[in-house]
């Protein structure tokens, strides 16, 4: 069990929707809470006996901000996170935590999506034609987030995000917020 604070009224409604089909994406707010509704969705698969989660994000300082989240609140340990594209295929991890740009390269040549989660934290910026390929598999649970999943300029949340990671489960914004 993730040591994971009591949840808000909207990450309730969404965990609910989240565990029917453990699919789904988060429209919610920046800094509303996306990363605690996320530990909330991994506890739940990690209680259902899996074992392995993939995190993608768009930036190194967004990795650097789950892995402290991961290590110091969560409770993981340092050895069960694996943070490189070079270690990705050859360690043993529980979770993968890896910048969009490594992992558009490396979770197309894993094994593990049948029995792994995958989370995109700015999901929106993962349906572009080279980052949709960090999305690649038949995931067990997945799990996208973002303020604005919507893409303006094209309909790839359509035909791109919402096949990968479900449809919309919440819309939190600044007024509810």
């Amino acid at each position: 069990m993730l040591n994971l604070p009591t949840p808000r009224d909207w990450q309730k409604k969404a965990f609910k929707s989240w565990r029917i089909n453990q699919t789904g994406i988060a429209k919610v707010v920046t800094g509303g809470g996306k990363t605690g509704f996320a530990g909330m969705c991994i506890n739940e698969f990690f209680s259902k006996g899996k074992s392995r989660v993939v995190i993608v994000v768009p930036t190194t300082a967004l990795r650097d901000q789950w892995y402290s989240i991961i290590t110091s609140s969560w409770g993981f340990k340092t050895k069960d996170i694996v943070t490189s594209k070079r270690d990705a295929p050859k360690k043993n991890w529980s979770i993968l935590l890896l910048v969009i740009n490594s992992a558009r390269e490396v979770i197309p040549l894993l094994n593990c999506q049948k029995e792994s989660m995958i989370i995109v934290d700015e999901c929106h910026r993962a349906a572009s034609l080279e980052n949709r390929k960090s999305m690649v598999g038949q995931w067990s649970a997945s799990l996208g987030l973002s303020a604005t999943p919507e893409r303006q300029y094209d309909d790839f949340f359509e035909t791109i995000l919402v096949p990968s990671l479900g449809e919309i489960i919440i819309d939190y914004d600044y007024n509810q917020a």
